[in-house]
């Protein structure tokens, strides 16, 4: 439903103020259990002071969570999954770090799309929608959304927020 009523345009209502580490926080407990049964280390990179944000904070958090539940996914045991957010200009740029196999350059915009799956052998099988919903979820906040190598090897997810602004 949420897919669909953002690519219908429709806008973002539910607003609300909130401290981007607390969607972080919220995305540790709900991924860590993952995490460890496959002996990752998962952990939050996160500044002091980060400014507020203003989002419909569900639906961010579903986005947040969708992006570390695909790194838990992809990287293998023992490997690591990093948490993170800091300021940029108007914008707060949250991310989610692997050391799995990282994306291929050719699949970086292609992988947002509904219906798209990278097919690696042994990961379980996914609909194609969730990284869909991310992209449509953060465009609908007027932020931006993509993927990068990760320092040393995986991939590293970023987006954009924007920044509360008392006056508005």
């Amino acid at each position: 439903l949420d897919i669909n009523r953002l690519e219908a345009g429709q806008p973002i209502i539910n607003l609300s103020t909130i401290e981007p580490h607390t969607i972080v926080q919220d995305t540790l407990m709900a991924v860590s259990p993952i995490a460890k049964n496959k002996n990752q280390s998962i952990s939050a990179e996160i500044i002091e002071g980060l400014p507020s944000i203003t989002v419909d904070v569900e639906m961010v958090r579903r986005v947040l969570i969708n992006l570390a539940e695909n790194a838990v996914k992809f990287t293998p045991p023992e490997g690591t999954i990093k948490i993170g957010a800091h300021p940029e200009g108007d914008w707060v740029v949250m991310w989610v770090e692997d050391s799995g196999p990282g994306i291929p350059l050719d699949k970086r915009l292609s992988i947002f799309d509904k219906f798209i799956r990278l097919h690696e052998q042994d990961i379980p099988a996914g609909f194609g929608f969730g990284l869909a919903y991310c992209r449509l979820a953060i465009e609908g906040h007027g932020g931006k959304i993509w993927v990068e190598d990760a320092p040393g090897s995986g991939s590293r997810f970023l987006f954009t927020l924007p920044i509360y602004k008392e006056n508005e």
